[in-house]
């Protein structure tokens, strides 16, 4: 069996009820269920970030060719 610890769950951004709820998983399979929700959201996450990334980069480009900025 793989050891899961708590502090590998923190790491990849579980909180606390989550983390509880994996390590007491009766299965595999719920384990699994619970870590793929977590990456899901993880995901979700990054391409909200990478959006605010890219709109952050278009200002820049914005700013650097003299035009103005929509505000």
């Amino acid at each position: 069996m793989v050891s899961i610890t708590a502090a590998d769950l923190r790491g990849a951004g579980f909180t606390e009820s989550e983390i509880q709820g994996i390590l007491s998983s009766p299965t595999a399979e719920d384990r699994v269920r619970r870590l793929r929700r977590g990456r899901g959201r993880l995901l979700e996450d990054i391409h909200s970030r990478q959006q605010a990334l890219d709109r952050l980069d278009y200002l820049i480009y914005q700013v650097r060719n003299g035009e103005q900025a929509h505000v």
